[in-house]
């Protein structure tokens, strides 16, 4: 499997003890399902796009997601929550 650094970080709780975020899942179920939905609707956008080959509609998703990204990078600095 080829796989990046980006890919490896974004799955890094993978690793770990499948008790543990069995335990975290169920206490948060009602949350992590609306989370999920949320996904979901958001993944089957960008689906629908890629079939209707709406290069504009993914455009606009994929500039949305960049400006959400560089917002919460900057609160996170304001915050010294993240190195600079």
């Amino acid at each position: 499997m080829l796989c990046g650094k980006g890919f490896l970080d974004t799955t890094r709780i993978a690793s770990g003890a499948p008790s543990v975020w069995h335990d975290i899942l169920m206490e948060n179920s009602v949350n992590t399902d609306q989370a999920i939905a949320r996904l979901v609707k958001e993944l089957t956008k960008i689906q629908r796009a890629l079939r209707e080959n709406n290069g504009k509609a993914l455009t606009k998703m994929l500039t949305r997601a960049q400006e959400q990204r560089d917002t919460l990078v900057a609160r996170k600095l304001r915050r010294k929550e993240l190195p600079e």
